[in-house]
């Protein structure tokens, strides 16, 4: 009987109830719910006395403002949203601090072939300003990193190499060659794809290495060498890494 009067009271008397709790006794809004909610039909916002609010179209989202004006929005998302791969993270780095190889002319040790999940080798240098941290938090994943550097030599031909490297462990990496002439340069451009990374934090480096240079030659990536026809912001690095995850 005293649940039929309570209901009773609430229905005959709103006014009565400045705030309403369901599964609590203590409500903070108009309408406080502690517990699932299921809607069978429409969500309306903004409606007032005279009208009814607008209940959104296919494929709107609930968006708010920050001034207590949540509304239905189109965002236009991409065909295949949530059946494919999300962009989850991005970040746009460079670098005018590049690193020096006086040669040393010992290909002997140094041009050596290189394995997939070494550590990095005291030979390699690292253009630590492009360090980053990710985080994955989806299981299917994919983490792309492009990078573009400037290298430079003093006189001789040299060769070199530069890597990225994940969690201090090599994964990817390309050689290179610059020809014989005072400033000789050319770009070098890497573009590496890295697959369902473990879940948690991980940190991709940037690093180089001699391999053949000789002595009296030095090879600069990353800053010039000879300025008469190359300055830092020319020789500059520049990355992009770009984090997708499957929901």
């Amino acid at each position: 009987m005293k649940n039929k009067i309570f209901l009773f009271l609430v229905a005959i008397s709103p006014n009565l109830f400045s705030q309403i709790g369901v599964g609590t006794t203590k409500p903070h809004t108009d309408l406080d719910i502690n517990g699932a909610t299921n809607v069978s039909k429409e969500i309306k916002f903004n409606g007032t006395d005279a009208k009814i609010g607008a209940a959104g179209k296919p494929g709107d989202l609930i968006s708010g403002n920050g001034l207590d004006n949540n509304f239905w929005k189109n965002f236009d998302l991409p065909e295949g949203f949530l059946e494919g791969m999300v962009l989850t993270g991005s970040f746009v780095n460079s670098t005018f601090n590049g690193v020096s190889f006086p040669g040393t002319n010992n290909s002997t040790e140094l041009a050596v072939p290189y394995t997939k999940g070494q550590a990095m080798a005291s030979n390699w240098k690292e253009l630590s300003d492009l360090n980053q941290k990710i985080k994955i938090a989806k299981s299917v994943n994919l983490v792309t990193v492009s990078i573009q550097t400037l290298i430079q030599t003093s006189n001789q031909n040299g060769s070199f190499a530069c890597g990225i490297y994940l969690d201090d462990k090599l994964d990817f990496v390309r050689l290179g060659t610059v020809n014989t002439g005072v400033g000789n340069y050319r770009t070098l451009n890497l573009n590496a794809t890295l697959s369902n990374m473990s879940l948690g934090e991980h940190t991709i480096k940037f690093a180089c290495a001699e391999r053949n240079i000789p002595t009296n030659t030095t090879l600069n990536i990353g800053k010039p060498i000879i300025s008469a026809n190359l300055n830092n912001e020319m020789a500059k690095t520049s990355s992009v890494i770009l984090v997708l995850e499957k929901p």
